[in-house]
């Protein structure tokens, strides 16, 4: 699976944005310092974050690059969950110029997790 978060009035960015994410769908996880490299030359004044997570659903192997970063994995279990997020969650600021910050962000996510709050997903039979 690949996810962008295309956040732009710029529509030429976006439909770049939007056809890397199609190629990377299709990419394999050599290729994806390749893609980094196309984002640094083709949006070489902007600032760009990706991640790409190839799920083998027989094994639960599950694979992640972000950013142009080493490749990693992990083995999910049946009932495991995943949290993607980005740094615009937590960088993000109150009306008084307070940022919520990675302590408030995952404080948030612990106490509402024990609440029974986050049942959301994936939904029920």
């Amino acid at each position: 699976m690949a996810d962008a978060d295309v956040s732009t009035s710029d529509g030429a960015a976006k439909q770049l944005l939007e056809e890397l994410v199609s190629a990377a769908e299709q990419a394999s996880p050599a290729e994806f310092p390749e893609v980094h490299s196309a984002l640094s030359t083709w949006l070489p004044d902007q600032f760009c974050t990706g991640i790409f997570t190839p799920l083998h659903m027989p094994t639960g192997v599950l694979r992640w690059s972000d950013c142009g970063h080493p490749l990693h994995e992990t083995a999910l279990e049946p009932g495991d969950r995943i949290l993607l997020y980005t740094d615009g969650v937590v960088e993000s600021h109150n009306e008084g110029g307070e940022q919520f910050g990675l302590d408030r962000f995952t404080d948030h996510i612990v106490r509402s997790t024990a609440a029974g709050q986050n049942e959301w997903w994936p939904p029920g039979p």
